[in-house]
């Protein structure tokens, strides 16, 4: 079994795989158990939930119950709340330690159009007995952590330490790294692999800050492939030496996105045709900022798409695939339109569960591979959102590279048709005049002479490029110096004359007043 997830967040039964983590694993548990509510933030792509499965919730399960939270929308935030602390009826199962509420992904409640008086109301009847029910854990995108101010009037001095997951530093990457292959046992790593994928795989904040951070999906990604390859090898063995022939980091997770939906249409593969072409529209709505992803739903994602998102071959997909309803909502604005069609939000949802699977899109159905989540069923909005922040420039490229390649074939069939519309005929008819074989040789000759034709445009375009950039570039760059005049104005400029002879066109209705 390949040790490396890939994309997706560690599962319960991987917990021996998860590397990292092991400062804030022994300090946090202990924490939330003492305190009344903890909250831990954390930016988005730096494991939190793969934390939250594989770390934190077991080893708070060894002495205390677990109540996990982290879809909002069913009902007021306060009434879930208590729906799920009402189901402990003031048992502990025979556990020592206080029951544990965790409310995941907390970001979504100041999401919500309702007011949220409320809830802190409720948190605050909870946090400040001597006696509650249970503890509280609240996790959320440290984006969001302004928003947090909302709650100090109803929450003064019950914190028990606002927590931040930090990125993976260096020393718990090169165990992130090395050590799952050494439990899995059928593969080695090199002592120098560790170095650099680190130094290939850091990345820029989205505020460009500090030294940048490694996103530890892209790691598992790479190190997937990686895996797979050493263990078909007769070493077996992750070197430098094969991360280098299969082209570093950059071309391994280019290759896993075009492994998904280059082959699209064809048998076997995940998306249609058509799913394909909604797919590179949508990439479009998933990133608000560089490092900052949207989080949607089908609903709202239908009501963004425009059929200008959905390229060249949009058009032609969306009427083959919608009816001539909703091929229509896809061309009006936006801010014209009411509720999206059925037919269009049951496409969107088609193609976010594919990518789901494949581990583009990240949909929040309770905690990925937790048993404790409390299912709730009904009216429950499906949020989803890109998995890790490093495919949006990936989805990005393939959108324009996919663009770019349905227009050349478009431009390659026109070349054929044009071809045999106008070119055959005349060919035929010096084939009757001239015969075969002077006809093939007059064509020959008429095909060098154009290609030597379109060889010498080519070779005069570069030229007289070269001696603009030569020539033209420094006259450009000194008529670009100067102050710049200030506009004038124009009705000053008029003689008298011209002014009389406006007005008695305004008065006559030839010139707009």
């Amino acid at each position: 079994m390949n040790p490396y997830p890939g994309l997706r967040p560690f599962q319960q039964n991987e917990a021996n795989l998860f590397m990292g983590r092991e400062v804030i694993q022994g300090s946090l548990p202990t924490r939330v158990r003492i305190s009344s509510l903890t909250l831990l933030v954390a930016r988005s792509g730096v494991g939190k939930s793969s934390f939250l499965i594989c770390r934190l919730i077991p080893q708070i399960q060894k002495d205390s119950e677990i109540l996990y939270l982290n879809e909002w929308g069913a009902a007021p935030p306060e009434a879930l709340i208590t729906n799920a602390l009402s189901s402990l009826q003031g048992s502990r199962n025979g556990l020592r330690e206080k029951p544990v509420l965790v409310l995941d992904q907390f970001e979504d409640v100041f999401k919500l159009p309702s007011p949220r008086e409320s809830l802190w109301d409720r948190l605050a009847e909870l946090v400040n007995l001597d006696d509650s029910a249970a503890n509280i854990l609240i996790t959320m995108r440290e984006e969001w952590l302004g928003a947090w101010g909302e709650s100090a009037d109803y929450l003064p001095g019950n914190i028990g330490g606002v927590v931040r997951l930090a990125p993976l530093n260096a020393k718990e990457l090169n165990r992130a790294i090395r050590r799952p292959p050494e439990v899995e046992g059928s593969v080695t790593v090199d002592s120098d692999l560790a170095d650099v994928l680190i130094r290939d795989l850091r990345r820029p904040t989205a505020f460009g800050l500090g030294d940048g951070y490694v996103e530890p999906g892209l790691l598992q990604l790479v190190c997937h492939r990686l895996w797979l390859e050493a263990s078909q090898s007769p070493d077996h063995r992750m070197s430098v030496a094969l991360y280098e022939r299969l082209g570093c980091a950059d071309r391994i997770s280019r290759e896993f996105v075009w492994n998904e939906l280059g082959p699209a249409g064809t048998q076997g593969a995940r998306f249609t045709t058509y799913d394909r072409v909604l797919w590179a529209g949508m990439t479009r709505h998933l990133v608000v900022a560089q490092g900052i992803k949207a989080i949607t739903d089908t609903e709202a994602m239908a009501g963004k798409l425009r059929m200008e998102d959905l390229g060249f071959a949009g058009a032609a997909v969306a009427k083959a695939r919608l009816p001539k309803f909703d091929n229509e909502y896809l061309r009006q604005m936006p801010e014209r339109r009411g509720e999206p069609p059925a037919a269009l939000v049951g496409w969107i949802s088609e193609v976010v569960a594919k990518a789901v699977q494949a581990g583009f899109i990240k949909q929040q159905h309770g905690l990925p591979g937790s048993a404790t989540g409390q299912q709730h069923s009904t009216n429950l909005r499906n949020l989803f959102e890109l998995s890790h922040d490093s495919l949006s420039d990936l989805f990005r490229q393939f959108s324009v590279e996919f663009e770019s390649w349905v227009r050349g074939r478009w431009a390659k069939l026109v070349g054929v048709l044009f071809g045999g519309l106008f070119v055959l005929p005349f060919f035929v008819i010096s084939v009757i005049h001239s015969g075969l074989v002077a006809t093939l040789l007059e064509f020959a000759g008429f095909a060098i002479f154009l290609v030597l034709y379109l060889l010498f445009l080519i070779i005069m375009v570069l030229v007289m490029n070269y001696f603009f950039i030569l020539i033209g570039y420094p006259i450009v760059r000194r008529l670009a110096r100067g102050v710049v005049p200030f506009p004038p104005d124009r009705q000053k400029e008029r003689s008298p004359w011209v002014t009389k002879l406006v007005m008695i066109a305004r008065r006559l209705g030839f010139v707009p007043r």
